[in-house]
């Protein structure tokens, strides 16, 4: 039981995390300011800050679920919603016989918002992945380290 509660936590409030990351990133765009730099920075921290949650999130949920699915469960089902948005939006956008400009432009803005709101979870997932790989390979990475550079000199084959 404890294992589908997880599970079933995980789920709901890693999209809720997701999708309260990608509307305050929405809302800086349309809302806050023009400056692409702002906009840039803002994501980064916003990814940066939810590769860490999830990080920790995994790191203390290990003994209920792998830490493979903690990863899948907190960030697939938020890529895949969008990207069914996206290929619906796509799909109007590239079929719909438009009246006017705006609705094009509208149009055109709904695809770049479905877009973005793929991309983001979809690297903070293979972020999370390849933190989780390192921290579990650990002592293979140092192995393989010291094999390769040993006293300071690089060994040739």
């Amino acid at each position: 039981m404890k294992k589908a509660l997880t599970i079933i936590l995980t789920l709901i409030l890693g999209f809720g995390a997701n999708f309260l990351a990608v509307l305050g990133l929405y809302c800086l765009v349309f809302f806050v300011t023009d400056s692409a730099a702002i906009c840039f920075s803002a994501a980064i921290a916003v990814i940066a800050a939810l590769i860490a949650l999830l990080h920790f999130v995994r790191n203390k949920l290990t003994k209920f679920a792998h830490g493979a699915v903690i990863i899948l469960c907190a960030q697939l089902p938020f890529i895949l919603f969008w990207a069914v948005n996206l290929l619906q939006f796509i799909y109007y956008y590239k079929t719909t016989d438009f009246r006017s400009g705006f609705e094009r432009i509208g149009a055109g803005i709904d695809v770049m918002v479905s877009a973005i709101a793929v991309i983001i979870p979809a690297v903070i997932m293979a972020a999370a992945f390849i933190a989780w790989a390192v921290s579990a390979n650990k002592n293979k990475i140092k192995k393989w380290w010291n094999e390769i550079f040993k006293n300071g000199k690089e060994n040739t084959i």
